[in-house]
């Protein structure tokens, strides 16, 4: 729960994913369908029976369409984090999926980057959790995950969280969650630890030269620099590594001869601040960063922003403090 907009249970399958368990085989002419994605299609605040790739099965069963559904989701996960969810666990299923849909988000891009993780995150950017690519040159390679990641934390003091007996009360902690909520309280702790870490990663010459012009935090934020037309060069580095995994995961799913379909979420067109310190942006946000992408990569690509806005039903689809 968030004390506000949720309170509910979820059971994890046997695979650590928060959704129904994989049946390893499948009725005659039934076709899988995989969706991989981040905190969208994780999805802990909605009952399983209630999640979108759950009623999408439904649908096509409607229809006629025999379909399975799975869904490979974590919260944080960029596109290249996801694609390790695809080697690891999808491609091992028999029948493979005739169709891996990758559902794509706002802060996706600069999630593909290890170092503006490290900034989010406090990673290393050389020793990450999770599968991430890095540009050298004119190659992409792959940094491998680390096991032992949490040894290798940035040695940034964080906040330390201090709780009293009133905390047992969900009524206390409902008051200070909105509370915090309305006054932006909880929000601040966090921009000052960003700061923190971007100090400590500009003292190696290579990570400073590439976060160099993102002038935080008097800038606009990560995921809004994905958006502008001339980002910084970590940002067009993130930019870069997206299309990669993109093209990478297109191409292990054809391998297995099934298909990628990107599904554009309706954030993608919203724009996370109205601050914008000077920068432009391109005209629709994400939107024109991952359509005329998704172009290149010859895969089609769904709008839910646009297909929402002429339902009119953009704000409705979000919880109120926990878009």
């Amino acid at each position: 729960t968030n004390l506000y907009d949720y309170c509910l249970e979820q059971r994890a399958n046997a695979l650590g994913f928060l959704d129904r368990e994989v049946a390893p085989k499948l009725p005659a002419g039934t076709q899988r369908i995989v969706v991989l994605g981040d905190s969208f299609v994780e999805a802990v605040q909605v009952p399983i029976e209630q999640k979108f790739h759950v009623v999408l099965e439904q649908q096509l069963g409607d229809r006629g369409v025999r379909v399975a559904t799975h869904a490979f989701g974590a919260s944080g996960s960029g596109t290249s984090n996801e694609l390790a969810f695809y080697e690891a666990f999808a491609s091992r299923l028999a029948p493979a999926p005739a169709l891996v849909i990758v559902l794509v988000v706002n802060n996706d891009v600069p999630n593909n980057s290890s170092l503006l993780e490290a900034v989010r995150n406090g990673w290393h950017p050389e020793h990450p959790p999770r599968l991430f690519f890095e540009v050298s040159g004119d190659a992409i390679g792959r940094i491998p995950v680390d096991p032992g990641w949490a040894e290798h934390r940035l040695p940034v003091p964080e906040p330390v969280t201090t709780r009293s007996w009133l905390d047992a009360s969900r009524v206390v902690r409902w008051v200070h969650a909105n509370v915090a909520a309305m006054t932006g309280s909880d929000i601040q702790p966090v921009f000052d630890l960003y700061t923190r870490r971007l100090e400590w990663l500009r003292r190696t010459p290579a990570w400073r030269d590439a976060l160099e012009g993102w002038n935080w935090p008097d800038d606009v934020d990560f995921d809004v620099m994905t958006a502008c037309p001339d980002p910084p060069p970590a940002f067009a580095d993130a930019l870069r590594l997206t299309e990669h995994s993109l093209a990478v995961l297109r191409d292990k799913v054809r391998e297995s001869g099934g298909s990628v379909l990107v599904v554009g979420c309706h954030n993608l067109g919203i724009p996370v601040s109205e601050r914008t310190y000077g920068r432009e942006h391109f005209p629709r946000f994400w939107i024109d960063v991952l359509e005329p992408m998704c172009a290149r990569l010859e895969r089609p690509f769904l709008d839910l922003h646009a297909d929402f806005a002429a339902k009119g039903i953009l704000r409705s689809v979000e919880f109120a403090r926990d878009r």
